[in-house]
């Protein structure tokens, strides 16, 4: 759900897919709804990533284990600094740090969008 109310500025679940998210449930879709990792985005830009050969898949979060979501978001929530993009950055790293064989491919499915968040982050939302 959106708490905004300006046209032109979509939200961005970085942790898409949300019925992929829904399914593995726990941490994976706590991260998800973590407002920190929602982005205020430019709608053009959002719409693109979307569209995107890097934005389509989204996120597979069955490639990790929910133990090690669990570990992902106490890293990530213990370390927030209210800087949208370093979270981001601090999400990517938590999740590459992960010894699971999808680690690599869920961060990169996160850092692969990092380009298009810092086009359209909007300065206000921000």
């Amino acid at each position: 759900m959106s708490h905004n109310s300006d046209p032109s500025v979509n939200e961005h679940h970085v942790l898409y897919q949300r019925r992929r998210l829904e399914r593995v449930g726990g941490a994976a879709l706590a991260l998800r709804r973590l407002h920190p990792l929602i982005v205020p985005m430019d709608r053009q830009v959002h719409a693109a990533l979307h569209r995107s050969r890097e934005g389509y898949e989204g996120v597979e979060p069955g490639l990790l284990t929910r133990e090690h979501w669990w570990d992902v978001l106490d890293t990530v929530e213990t370390g927030l600094s209210g800087d949208r993009l370093q979270d981001l950055e601090r999400l990517v790293g938590a999740i590459a740090r992960q010894r699971d064989p999808g680690a690599a491919l869920v961060a990169y499915q996160v850092e692969r969008q990092l380009p298009f968040v810092r086009e359209g982050v909007t300065e206000r939302w921000y």
